[in-house]
């Protein structure tokens, strides 16, 4: 999950602006980190969708990314 890939999303100001009221003034992290953490808790809750074998090599490698979003936001806060 090393390589990264830009994505464009279309959202509501309201929303945005909701987002970067969690992201950046609650959290500390900026609105790319947020986005990425929320893409993989929902990627989660998606996992049970996959076969069992699959689900378990999925998990450990949305842990792992999730453990490296962490350290990058910690050490940008």
């Amino acid at each position: 999950m090393a390589a990264k890939r830009k994505v464009t999303l279309q959202i509501p100001l309201r929303i945005l602006g909701a987002f970067d009221e969690v992201a950046k003034r609650q959290l500390g992290i900026g609105r790319n980190a947020f986005f990425s953490m929320a893409a993989i808790m929902l990627l989660v809750k998606l996992a049970t969708l996959a076969a069992p074998k699959k689900r378990s090599i999925l998990l450990k490698e949305l842990d792992s990314e999730y453990q490296s979003l962490l350290e990058k936001a910690g050490k940008a806060a």
